[in-house]
């Protein structure tokens, strides 16, 4: 494995099962092997061929996840381990799945850490598809050889563009609302390394129903629809960051609408997308989080989480693993920086959305965040350091982290 580069990479884990032994206590020895054994379906199943993983003691397993990056393997390893733990312990399950990084492995030994301490894990481009994957789909849009031209050579420029959808709202009338598209700056390389769609609705607005928050996402899927048929044809190379109501993706008809609308171009949703989840609240059923993720995995590059206050970061951490945490500066006030400390002890993909101005970067770098959208200045650009098809930016944000399908 170290030859392969795989712990260099971060892509070799240990998951513990310390949790079961623990609850079994001295009916553990009676029990280990039925709990072996459906652990190894369970990684048989998901970690297919040329992933592996070996036993390695009575409790610990060392998965080498080559197939994805690090961050996706490494949720990939907390859906596995969480799977098995919610099986035996139920309820209990908060909390006790431990799954570490391997950071070297010799004669003697296997350090590991909770934190991944190399290269940044995941990369923020999403990788053009190869020529032998476009034509097994039929696809000759993806040659897989072009490297895409800058989105800022588009006409008109991504970052340049705005999108007026008003909306009509039984409690209010006529709603104006509209969309921008603004990069997104890594923090570890101060250069652009995505974009993001941005919602604006209007200041004061009273509370919006389950039906208004449909209609903006619907009308934010038809944009993104065109946007992405744009990003085709042009060999687009980067992430693109959606806003999604938790409210319509948690219930079947909107999500399946949601999905629906961008049907021609769900191959480039796969691709290119993160959805950004937002407005869980802090009662949001936990089975509800996790069916509505679980539901929705499939047709995204990743998904992320935005939360406004500590309460309800804590439900969204305790009942899913998302690829990443976003937090708008402009909503949470004096909250900022607690949720912003809060969600990196979870994730190294920490968004933060409206920054005002330039110069709070080191701070912000300081207590978590790794990415920021700004407010309110003149946006940075692909041309001050984004290289459209370079595999290098990593993308914490589609992986952020990529997800496991």
């Amino acid at each position: 494995m170290n030859a392969s580069g795989l712990v260099a990479r971060g892509q070799v884990f240990l998951l513990c099962l310390d949790a079961i032994r623990d609850k079994l206590g001295n009916r553990w020895p009676r029990r280990a092997d039925m709990v072996w054994e459906s652990v190894e379906r369970i990684l048989s199943k998901q970690m297919p061929l040329p992933d592996v993983f070996v036993r390695l003691n009575d409790t610990t397993i060392l998965a080498a996840i080559a197939t994805v990056e690090g961050y996706e393997g490494y949720l990939r390893c907390q859906d596995v381990l969480c799977t098995t733990l919610r099986f035996f312990l139920g309820a209990e399950v908060d909390g006790a799945a431990s799954v570490t990084y391997v950071v070297e492995i010799t004669d003697s030994e296997i350090r590991h850490s909770p934190v991944w301490d190399g290269p940044t894990e995941l990369p923020l481009i999403a990788k053009p598809e190869t020529e032998a994957r476009a034509r097994l789909r039929g696809d000759a849009g993806y040659d897989g050889s072009h490297e895409g031209a800058s989105p800022e050579t588009w006409k008109p420029p991504l970052s340049k563009r705005r999108f007026d959808a008003p909306f009509l709202s039984m409690q209010h009338g006529k709603v104006a609302m509209h969309f921008e598209v603004v990069p997104v700056r890594r923090l570890d390389q101060g250069k652009v390394g995505a974009y993001a769609i941005r919602r604006h609705l209007p200041p004061r607005i009273p509370a919006l129903s389950e039906i208004d928050r449909e209609q903006m996402d619907l009308a934010l899927m038809e944009q993104l629809n065109s946007l992405l048929e744009e990003y085709r044809n042009e060999h687009g190379g980067f992430a693109l960051i959606v806003p999604v109501s938790f409210v319509s993706a948690s219930a079947r008809r909107p999500r399946r609408a949601i999905v629906e609308r961008c049907g021609n171009v769900l191959d480039v949703m796969r691709q290119a997308v993160i959805a950004e989840v937002e407005g869980f609240g802090v009662g949001a059923p936990a089975g509800l989080i996790y069916e509505t993720a679980a539901m929705m995995k499939p047709f995204f590059r990743a998904l992320t989480a935005g939360v406004s206050t500590v309460a309800e970061a804590k439900t969204v951490i305790n009942n899913y693993a998302f690829s990443g945490m976003a937090i708008d500066a402009s909503v949470v006030g004096q909250r900022r920086d607690a949720l912003i400390q809060m969600a990196h002890a979870r994730t190294n993909n920490v968004m933060v959305h409206r920054v005002v101005e330039m110069g709070d970067e080191i701070h912000l770098k300081s207590i978590g965040a790794s990415h920021v959208t700004y407010l309110n200045r003149k946006q940075p650009t692909v041309d001050e350091g984004l290289s459209a098809a370079s595999p290098e930016l990593p993308w914490d944000w589609a992986r952020a982290v990529p997800q496991a399908e």
